[in-house]
């Protein structure tokens, strides 16, 4: 008598389970996708800098670039993802800083100027 009762109740147990396994894996399989799908693509951005100030020094995400005169073409970066500061020096004074973020395929167009 409990075995025929212990297997009627794992029967409908299993059968409970079954559906939620289901939906569990459907569930898992679409969040991977998801993450594929976010992953896909370049990894890098790009950052063009534009310069009006003569005889400066501008650091564009670690990188520095040396403006002797007036420069009419932009500076060209590629930078991984992430956040990064963009400064204009000349000599020990900076003239600009600005902080900009960078995201994956993406264009930045950013002008370094002085402020008046």
């Amino acid at each position: 008598m409990f075995v025929p009762n212990l297997i009627t109740a794992f029967s409908k147990l299993y059968l409970t389970i079954r559906p939620i396994k289901g939906m569990g894996a459907l569930l898992l399989g679409g969040i991977t996708l998801v993450w594929v799908v976010e992953q896909a693509g370049p990894t890098q951005g790009t950052v063009l800098v534009h310069v009006i100030e003569p005889d400066v020094e501008v650091t564009v995400g670690g990188q520095t670039f040396s403006i002797k005169e007036r420069r009419y073409a932009p500076i060209e970066c590629r930078l991984h993802a992430g956040r990064y500061p963009l400064r204009m020096k000349r000599g020990d004074r900076i003239l600009y800083e600005e902080w900009f973020t960078v995201h994956r395929g993406e264009e930045v167009i950013l002008t370094a100027y002085r402020p008046r």
